[in-house]
C-alpha cells in the first residue's frame, strides 16, 4: 500500500462522511490530485470531498494580503533604493544596472521573511562589534561561531573600496527592507515570504479563520520557518495532524543527508499512527550511461517498449522524472506509440520554445552600430538568425531570401537598414528602436503579425505567441505605473524574457491517466512502480545552483537561512523518497563532458552502490564514429570527363576568362586530384557564409593590394631608401581603405574591437616588408599584380592554358626577381626539380611550386618585354623577422641561384603533370597517404565529407 493510499484509508476509516471538515495540505498540487484518487477508491461511493490545498494556497487563504507582481516589485524596490540609499549619498544609478542587484535583494528579503529571521539583527550595523556580540549573546554555540567567522573575515586586512561600498549598502538594507514592506502593506500587497510572515505573526487573525476545520499536513520534509510556525500554531489550537513519509531505510539512515530534517520534524510534530511504516525493500536499479540529451530520449523510447504489455499495461504506475526540465520537449517527442495517454501537468515552459529564442534574437538585433551620416547598421548574426527563425522564415518570399544570400556573398558583417527597404516583412522587422514605448509597440505588432500566420500547423505555437503578447501588455502596464523609472531596451528585453520564460502552457489531458511525466519537486509524496530518472549527473543531482545573495554563508548559517548543505539534503530526500517504493528504477546519465557539465554520475549513484551495497545493472552506450571504407570516391576519366577537361583547360583564344590552370590549381592537383576535379573542373565551391574574422585569403589580398598601391608610382623607376621612407606614412591609410573594401564591404563605421587587430597586424607586416626593401635599395621596380598567360601543348589533347597573377617583379643585383608575398608559414623546401610534383617526396613545397610556375609564366607570356637577365624566384614571408623575410627558391643544397638553371627540368616535369591530368587510366581520386593520415590538406578541404 502506497503512502497516499495509507493516509486515505486511515482518515476515511476515522471520519467517513465527515471528511469535509478536513483540509489536506500538500507540498505540491500533483500529490493532492493523486490523493483524491486514492480517497475515491477508498470510499467506493460518492462522498463530500475534503479540501485539498498546497501550502502556498493555505497561506494565501489565511492572509489579508495579495501577492504582488514580481516585476512590479522590482520597480517599486528601485524607487525605494534610490530614495533611501542613493539620494542621501548624492549618487545615482540607472534602473538597468540595478536590475540584477534588485532581484538579489528581493530574494534575500523573501528568504529573511520566509524563515522568520530577525531582519533588524541580520541587516544591523556591522561596524559596532560590541553591540553585535551583546545582541547575539543568546545564540547557540554553532551559530555564534558562524557569526564571529563572518565578522572576522569582513574586518580583517586593509579596507578597500569594494568592502567599504558593500558595508554602506549593507547598512542600507534594513531601511530599504522596512520601507518596501511599508509600501506594500499600504496597497494590501506582499511578496511570498512577507505574506507568510504576516500570517504567523498575527495568530488572532489565523484563529479567526479556522472555522472548526482540521488541517492534515502530508509529505513535507524541509520546512521553512514560516511553515514550521504555522504548523505549531495549528497544533497548539488542536487543529493539525502530520503525516511524514520517513518509513524507508534510506530516509531513516542518519548517515544519509536525506534524514537531515527527520528527527526535528518528528519531535515537533509526531506522525499520525500507522502512516509511516518501516520498509527495507530495495528496488531493482539500472544505470544507463549515454552521451547527449537526445541519446537519453532515444534510450527512453526503447526502455518504455520493454515494459509495454499491450492493453494490460497500467501506465499510471510508470513515471518519467526530469531533474532538468529542459529535457521535456525531447522526452515528449520520444514517447513510443504503445503509450496511449501521457500526463504532463508540469506544462511546457516557454523558456524552451521558439518564442524565447525569437525575443533573444530581437534583443541582440538592437545592439546597433552607427555608420556615417547616421546610418543604422545591424550586426549580421541576429539578422540571419531572425531570417531563419520558424516564425519568420515561413513569411519570407524568394526575393526576401535573396537578401540573405546577398549578405553572405558580400560578407556583410554589419548590414545597413536600407538593405531591407524593398521587403514588406523585413522592413517591419529590422527597425532600430530608441525608446521603451516604441519597442513595446514594435514587439506587439510583430506578435500580432506572427499570430496571423497559418502556415504552422501546430496549435501550441499560436498559444506561445498569445502568451507572449499577454506578457508584453503586462510589462507595458507595469512600466506605465512607474513613470519615474527609466530603462533601456536591453533591460526591457531582459525583463520581458524573464517574464515569458516563467510562463508555463499546460497540456490538456486526464491528470490520472497514462504515463506520468513530471519535475523532481512534483514527485513529492507520490509512489510509482517504474521510475525513469533522466540527467542523473552530479551537476543536476544535487546540482550547485545556489542563488546569488547579499547574505554571506556564515550569516545564512547563523540565521537558519538555506545553505548548500540544506539544498543537498532537500535533493537527497526527494531522490531517495522517489526510488524507495519503486520496483524498477532506470537512471539515465549523460556522459558528455563540456564547459557546462562534467559528465560525472551523481553522488547518489555512488552512495547506493557503496553505502547500501545495491547491485546496479550498468549499461554503457557509446557513440561509434563512422569510418570510411576502402572504396573511396573517385572519378573515372571517361569521354564525358575528358570533354569537361578540354572545355575547362583548353579554351580557344578570347575565351580565357574563368578557364585555364593557375599555379594554385596545379598545387591542388598535386595535393588531391579529386579536389582538383571538383573545384577546378566542375567549379564546385563552399556555400557563401559571413565570416566576421578576416579569412587568410582576405588578409593576404589586403596586403597585396596595399603593396601594389605603394609601389605603383615607381613602375619602371629606381626605388631608393628615401622613397621607401616616404611610403611608410601612407601604410595605415591604405590598409584601412582596402580592409574596409574587402572585409567590411566599404562599411563606413569607425573601426573598433576585432577589426583593429588585423589592421594593426597588417600595418606591422607591411612596414617590415618596406624595412627589408630599404636594406636592398636601390632597385628598379618593374610591376605589381601582373597578369601572365602561356599555353603548353599536350599530345593528343591540345594547348592547355596556364595563367596567373605575379605579385611583384623588380630588378636587383643583376636578376629579375619574381616575388610572391606569403602571410602564412614556410612551404618552400624541395630536394630537386625532378620530384617537385611528387606529393610523396615534396610534402612541404607548395609555395616553391607556385613561385616557379610564376617564373614559367613570365618567361612564356607574349605580352612581356624581352629581357636578357636571369630570373630569380623569391618568396617574402611577411611573418618572419626583417632579416628572414626574403627566401630564394632553389633545390635544397643544390648551389642553384636562378630559375634559368632549373628551366628545362621544370618544364619537362610540368608537361608530365599536364599529361597526367588527362591520362584516362588515372582516375581523379583522393591522395591516399594524406587521407590515411588525415593531413592538413584534408583537414581544410571543403569536400572532406565525401572521403570520411
Amino acid at each position: 500500500m502506497s503512502f497516499l493510499s495509507r493516509i486515505a484509508h486511515s482518515y476515511f476509516t476515522e471520519y467517513g462522511d465527515r471528511l469535509r471538515i478536513l483540509t489536506f495540505v500538500f507540498p505540491n498540487r500533483r500529490a493532492g490530485i493523486f490523493f483524491r484518487r486514492h480517497l475515491a477508491r477508498e470510499a467506493g461511493r460518492p462522498v463530500f470531498s475534503p479540501r485539498i490545498l498546497t501550502i502556498e494556497q493555505l497561506f494565501e487563504e489565511f492572509s489579508v494580503l495579495q501577492l504582488a507582481d514580481p516585476t512590479d516589485l522590482l520597480f517599486r524596490l528601485y524607487e525605494i533604493y534610490r530614495d533611501v540609499y542613493l539620494a542621501p549619498r548624492g549618487e545615482d544609478e540607472t534602473f538597468d544596472s540595478f536590475v540584477f542587484w534588485g532581484r538579489m535583494m528581493l530574494s534575500d528579503f523573501n528568504e529573511t521573511d520566509m524563515h522568520l529571521a530577525d531582519a533588524a539583527r541580520l541587516f544591523g550595523n556591522l561596524s559596532d562589534l560590541k553591540d553585535i556580540e551583546l545582541r547575539f549573546a543568546d545564540m547557540g554555540k554553532e551559530q555564534q561561531e558562524s557569526l564571529n567567522a563572518f565578522i572576522k573575515g569582513f574586518h580583517s586586512g586593509s579596507s578597500n573600496t569594494y568592502r567599504e561600498k558593500f558595508l554602506h549598502l549593507w547598512r542600507a538594507l534594513l531601511p530599504i527592507y522596512l520601507k518596501l514592506r511599508e509600501s506594500l502593506i499600504q496597497d494590501s500587497l506582499a511578496y511570498e515570504g512577507m505574506l507568510c510572515r504576516e500570517v504567523v505573526e498575527n495568530p488572532q487573525t489565523l484563529n479567526g479563520r479556522l472555522n472548526g476545520n482540521r488541517f492534515v499536513f502530508v509529505g513535507f520534509n524541509a520546512l521553512r520557518g514560516a511553515e514550521r510556525e504555522l504548523m505549531k500554531q495549528l497544533q497548539a489550537a488542536g487543529a493539525a495532524d502530520f503525516c511524514w513519509d520517513y518509513g524507508h531505510l534510506f530516509l531513516r539512515d542518519s548517515n544519509n543527508r536525506a534524514s537531515l530534517f527527520m528527527e526535528e520534524n518528528l519531535k515537533l510534530f509526531p506522525n499520525r499512527e500507522g502512516i509511516s511504516l518501516e520498509d527495507n525493500r530495495l528496488p531493482e536499479i539500472h544505470l544507463v550511461q549515454i552521451p547527449s540529451a537526445m541519446g537519453q530520449a532515444t534510450c527512453l523510447t526503447a526502455l518504455l517498449r520493454r515494459i509495454d504489455r499491450g492493453d494490460d499495461t497500467d501506465w499510471t504506475q510508470t513515471c518519467i522524472v526530469l531533474p532538468d526540465e529542459r529535457m521535456l520537449t525531447a522526452v515528449r517527442n520520444a514517447i513510443p506509440a504503445c503509450v496511449k495517454n501521457i500526463n504532463i501537468t508540469m506544462g511546457q515552459s516557454l523558456a524552451a520554445t521558439p518564442v524565447v529564442s525569437l525575443l533573444q534574437h530581437l534583443s541582440e538585433l538592437q545592439l546597433l552600430r552607427k555608420g556615417n551620416a547616421g546610418t543604422v547598421l545591424f550586426y549580421y548574426r541576429p539578422v540571419l538568425a531572425l531570417m531563419s527563425h520558424p516564425y519568420i522564415a515561413c513569411l519570407l518570399t524568394d526575393k526576401d531570401n535573396a537578401l540573405s544570400k546577398q549578405m553572405q556573398v558580400d560578407n556583410m558583417t554589419y548590414v545597413p537598414q536600407s538593405h531591407f527597404a524593398g521587403s514588406s516583412i523585413l522592413s517591419r522587422l529590422f527597425v532600430p528602436q530608441n525608446s521603451v514605448a516604441a519597442t513595446l509597440e514594435w514587439l506587439r505588432q510583430l506578435m500580432l503579425l506572427f499570430a496571423g500566420t497559418e502556415t504552422d500547423a501546430r496549435p501550441e505555437q499560436q498559444e506561445y505567441i498569445y502568451r507572449t503578447l499577454l506578457q508584453i501588455n503586462r510589462l507595458a502596464a507595469i512600466i506605465n505605473s512607474h513613470p519615474a523609472v527609466s530603462l533601456n531596451t536591453k533591460t526591457l528585453f531582459s525583463l520581458l524574457i524573464s517574464l515569458v520564460a516563467a510562463v508555463r502552457v499546460p497540456f490538456e489531458g486526464e491528470p490520472l491517466a497514462g504515463l506520468q511525466i513530471m519535475g523532481m519537486l512534483e514527485s513529492r509524496g507520490i509512489d510509482f512502480k517504474n521510475i525513469f530518472l533522466t540527467d542523473v549527473n552530479d551537476d543536476t543531482l544535487p546540482g550547485k545552483n545556489m542563488p546569488q545573495t547579499y547574505i554571506p554563508y556564515d550569516l545564512r548559517n547563523a540565521y537558519g537561512l538555506p545553505t548548500p548543505e540544506h539544498q543537498d539534503a532537500v535533493f537527497a530526500y526527494n531522490f531517495y523518497r522517489l526510488i524507495s517504493t519503486a520496483e524498477h528504477v532506470w537512471l539515465l546519465q549523460n556522459t558528455t563532458a563540456d564547459d557546462m557539465r562534467s559528465g560525472e554520475q551523481s553522488r547518489y549513484v555512488c552512495q547506493l552502490q557503496y553505502q547500501y551495497n545495491i547491485r546496479i545493472d550498468r549499461l554503457t552506450v557509446n557513440a561509434v564514429p563512422a569510418t570510411h571504407t576502402t572504396a573511396q570516391m573517385q572519378v573515372i576519366k571517361d569521354d564525358k570527363v575528358q570533354q569537361e577537361l578540354r572545355e575547362r583547360l583548353c579554351p580557344p583564344a578570347g575565351m580565357e576568362k574563368g578557364h585555364g590552370l593557375s599555379p594554385s590549381a596545379l598545387n591542388t592537383y598535386v595535393q588531391c586530384p579529386l579536389r582538383f576535379y571538383l573545384q577546378y573542373v566542375r567549379g564546385m565551391r563552399e556555400a557563401d557564409k559571413i565570416d566576421e574574422n578576416i579569412e587568410d585569403n582576405v588578409f593576404g589580398t589586403v596586403l597585396h593590394n596595399v603593396m601594389q598601391g605603394l609601389y605603383t608610382p615607381f613602375i619602371g623607376a629606381t626605388v631608393n631608401a628615401a622613397d621607401i621612407d616616404g611610403m611608410k606614412s601612407r601604410v595605415p591609410e591604405l590598409v584601412q581603405q582596402h580592409y574596409r573594401k574587402l572585409q567590411l564591404k566599404n562599411a563606413t563605421a569607425q573601426l573598433e574591437g576585432k577589426d583593429m587587430l588585423p589592421v594593426h597586424v597588417l600595418d606591422k607586416y607591411i612596414c617590415k616588408v618596406l624595412d627589408y626593401d630599404r636594406t636592398i635599395a636601390p632597385f628598379r621596380y618593374i610591376g605589381s599584380e601582373m597578369d601572365c598567360r602561356a599555353r603548353i601543348t599536350v599530345p593528343g589533347v591540345g594547348e592547355v592554358l596556364i595563367k596567373g597573377i605575379i605579385d611583384r617583379l623588380d630588378e636587383c643585383n643583376g636578376y629579375i626577381r619574381v616575388i610572391d608575398y606569403k602571410t602564412g608559414s614556410q612551404h618552400s623546401i624541395f630536394e630537386s626539380v625532378s620530384v617537385i610534383y611528387d606529393p610523396a617526396k615534396c610534402k612541404d613545397s607548395d609555395h616553391a611550386r607556385q613561385t616557379l610556375a610564376y617564373c614559367f609564366l613570365y618567361e612564356h607570356d607574349d605580352g612581356q618585354k624581352p629581357h636578357n637577365m636571369p630570373l630569380s624566384p623569391h618568396i617574402y614571408y611577411v611573418k618572419e623577422p626583417v632579416a628572414s623575410i626574403d627566401t630564394v627558391i632553389a633545390p635544397k643544397k643544390s648551389g642553384i641561384h636562378s630559375y634559368n638553371e632549373m628551366r628545362s627540368e621544370l618544364e619537362m616535369q610540368l608537361n608530365n603533370l599536364l599529361a597526367d591530368i588527362f591520362d584516362p587510366s588515372k582516375p581523379f581520386a583522393a591522395n591516399k597517404e594524406s587521407l590515411d593520415n588525415k593531413g592538413s590538406h584534408c583537414a581544410y578541404c571543403p569536400f572532406i565529407q565525401l572521403c570520411f
